[in-house]
């Protein structure tokens, strides 16, 4: 579950919540996957937004934190969601028996104030542990518009666009370990 608390006017947060997306399939595999921490940027390595400003500026957010650093937000959002299609996952710390990695790559996760538009971009590997071959790979994209420069608009865009990724993850991971 990733969440983000913002600063309000009363000085007390806000919290918005990014949560794991409802399925609406069930892919009910034996193999067990372990969900990996992701890898990313430095600039995304962290608990704040990121802001694409004019040229190649980058700035955070503000009034803008996330509950936890992206990459734990992302993995435990991943492993949710692989849970509710009834795909035996589990987190990096909680994983004893798998057969599985599904190893995951941060690579945008922002908003870009020239565009007005969100991004998020993340790569995806899945290792068979017996082999240590790759048996699938992918990177799985989502944008979206932001009428508004406000954190609680952005942030809404940010979980609009990573649950189509969400979304997306559970048909792919299934067939590769099927």
């Amino acid at each position: 579950m990733l969440g983000v608390l913002l600063a309000g006017c009363s000085g007390a947060p806000q919290v918005h919540v990014i949560n794991a997306a409802p399925t609406g399939a069930i892919f009910a595999r034996r193999a067990a996957v372990r969900v990996r921490i992701p890898s990313t940027p430095a600039t995304l390595d962290g608990d704040r937004i990121l802001v694409r400003a004019a040229g190649s500026g980058l700035a955070l957010l503000p009034g803008v934190a996330l509950s936890e650093r992206l990459p734990e937000a992302v993995a435990a959002s991943v492993t949710e969601t692989l849970r509710n299609a009834h795909i035996r996952a589990s987190g990096e710390r909680q994983s004893a028996d798998v057969d599985y990695d599904l190893r995951l790559e941060i690579r945008d996760f922002a908003f870009d104030a020239k565009k007005q538009t969100v991004k998020v971009t993340i790569a995806v590997r899945i290792v068979a542990l017996a082999s240590g071959q790759a048996v699938a790979s992918r990177t799985f994209s989502a944008s979206g518009p932001v009428n508004a420069f406000d954190a609680m608009v952005i942030a809404a865009a940010l979980d609009r666009a990573f649950r189509q990724v969400l979304i997306a993850l559970p048909p792919f991971v299934a067939a590769a370990i099927s």
